[in-house]
């Protein structure tokens, strides 16, 4: 719960500094994390179960219809497997991308964004859709993020064991997202 108040005090702090900067955001956001796939582990199969998906860091630069961004956050929620039990899965990345501005001048820009960037077992390319919703300073943006893994490393939290895991396993994951933050605009 701590880094959702620094990620505040920090965009907080940072804002005033952007005013005079065209077009940079900086904002946080949170939403569902829906993993796509089941993972075998050992030939031991996992359910994973949609969790929450959070982003702490959304820090990014729109000239007109183009833009660059960066984005650090997260996802965790319930598994359960016949030979682990009960446990959790949860994943963190930071990823890098470019996005495409549909429509830039008015209330609302519908975006697509592709970027690549790191898991922290594994390489993770994203594909996003979203419409930021501007009200002056501030922004409120909808999102659809396809992120897609291919594990080398796990790690298995359950009732009865932690355990690290090598595998070869391709894991999905689709993030229904809801942003806010502050932006500098003309």
């Amino acid at each position: 719960m701590r880094h959702w108040l620094w990620t505040i005090l920090l965009a907080a702090a940072l804002t005033p500094s952007l005013a005079g900067a065209e077009g940079i955001y900086l904002g946080s956001g949170f939403g569902l994390g829906i993993p796509t796939h089941k993972i075998e582990p050992l030939g031991k199969e996992l359910d994973q179960n949609p969790g929450l998906a959070w982003e702490a860091l959304s820090l990014g630069y729109d000239n007109k219809n183009w833009g660059v961004g960066v984005q650090w956050g997260g996802a965790g929620g319930q598994t359960y497997s016949d030979f682990f039990g009960d446990g959790t899965w949860s994943v963190q990345y930071l990823t890098l991308s470019a996005r495409y501005i549909i429509i830039p001048d008015g209330p609302v820009n519908p975006y697509l964004e592709i970027g690549s960037g790191a898991y922290v077992y594994s390489m993770v390319n994203n594909l996003a859709a979203g419409a930021k919703f501007n009200l002056g300073r501030i922004y409120i943006a909808t999102e659809l993020d396809y992120h897609a893994a291919d594990f080398s490393d796990a790690t298995i939290d359950t009732n009865y064991a932690h355990s690290g895991l090598n595998l070869n396993s391709r894991v999905d994951m689709l993030f229904l997202m809801v942003k806010t933050g502050m932006q500098a605009r003309d």
